[in-house]
């Protein structure tokens, strides 16, 4: 399974035709990702490499931010949530991994925890599934948001036009 490559960013275009072309792409190849990720179970412990893609994809986004429309803060509201929920479960995974290296999970206590964050993880995980279904397996909606990126970076909107005025 192959993770999503940064973004190539190309001297002689403007800021606006690097995001047009960057961003779609690098959209596509993160939904992708998470496709091949979560088609079978993935073990939660695995979505943490989903996590990390998705905080990239998301900081990508935000950096050209200001070149979008207001409907760009929908898109990283919900890459906001897909970080969080993924953090919870990588929480939970590296807390019962620490457990067991320093040698806790054989006591009763440790046990009880090490099972419950497990039990934990694994049912974050079977959620997770359901809002990765809920936002990104939609076509039609994928399909919007990579228009979107693709032609709205640096479009005006109808907002009045940056100007400076000179003194009179």
């Amino acid at each position: 399974m192959k993770e999503p490559k940064p973004l190539h960013w190309k001297a002689e275009l403007t800021v606006a035709e690097n995001a047009r072309e960057q961003l779609p792409a690098a959209l596509k190849r993160y939904l992708a990702f998470g496709d091949e990720l979560l088609e079978g179970d993935a073990h939660p412990r695995e979505l943490h490499r989903l996590r990390l893609a998705t905080k990239h994809i998301r900081y990508s986004i935000e950096v050209f931010e200001g070149l979008f429309g207001p409907r760009i803060q929908v898109l990283l509201k919900i890459l906001r949530e897909t970080q969080q929920s993924l953090g919870a479960i990588s929480d939970a995974t590296a807390t019962a991994e620490w457990l067991k290296k320093k040698g806790l999970s054989r006591e009763a206590e440790a046990a009880r925890l090490n099972d419950f964050l497990k039990e934990r993880a694994a049912k974050q995980a079977t959620e997770f599934a359901g809002f990765w279904q809920k936002h990104f397996a939609d076509p039609q909606e994928r399909q919007r948001w990579l228009q979107y990126l693709e032609h709205y970076a640096g479009r005006n909107y109808g907002r009045p036009a940056n100007r400076t005025q000179t003194p009179g």
